[in-house]
């Protein structure tokens, strides 16, 4: 359609997926470590300043780290995509204590965290409300747009209490594509996958 489109990428784990036939340039970032990294910036700024680009999708909205990166270039619109619950880590660090564990110490932990879950609980919410509010306000700030899965996503911000400008946060939901089918249970077989 005339759009000239670059994937730019941090750490490259497994360094086979730069094998993979992508269907535009990849661009990888010459220090390993943080994105936010001084080397990574001025790169990260001359490539936005030499491809002359117009706007940037930032695919780590939920990311913390990514967020020094989001600099005020005035000529560039930045757009900022949540692809998960606001709140993903809060309830990640909520309930990691129902994974299992191989280790007895882990299982240790587990037992501990789940005796003690009524204190947990509350710690992790007030302390992930507190990192999740400053991290969406300074997200919002600098972003032109955030993106959303769902419109019920923006409860999570009223409940961090972030003072976030609710106009640049949108929705596109994510539906599942698949054909609804009726199953007959009572004919299927039993088949380990």
């Amino acid at each position: 359609r005339g759009y000239n489109i670059y994937y730019l990428c941090g750490k490259v784990c497994d360094k086979r997926m730069l094998d993979y036939d992508f269907p535009l340039p990849v661009v990888t970032m010459p220090d390993d470590g943080l994105f936010s990294s001084k080397k990574n910036q001025e790169f990260y700024v001359s490539f936005i300043k030499n491809k002359k680009i117009d706007v940037v999708v930032n695919q780590r909205g939920l990311e913390s780290d990514f967020n020094a990166s989001l600099l005020d270039l005035s000529e560039v619109k930045f757009i900022s995509v949540v692809h998960s619950t606001p709140m993903a880590y809060m309830y990640a660090a909520m309930y990691s204590h129902l994974l299992p564990s191989n280790s007895v110490k882990g299982r240790i932990k587990n037992f501990i965290k789940f005796a003690l879950q009524p204190i947990y609980r509350q710690q992790k919410i007030r302390v992930h409300k507190r990192w999740q509010k400053r991290h969406y306000e300074e997200l919002v700030c600098k972003s032109d747009a955030v993106v959303l899965l769902s419109e019920q996503y923006k409860r999570d911000f009223v409940f961090c209490k972030a003072n976030v400008d609710f106009e640049k946060i949108v929705a596109i939901p994510n539906p599942n594509s698949f054909p609804k089918q009726k199953v007959d249970f009572n004919i299927k077989k039993n088949i380990i996958l």
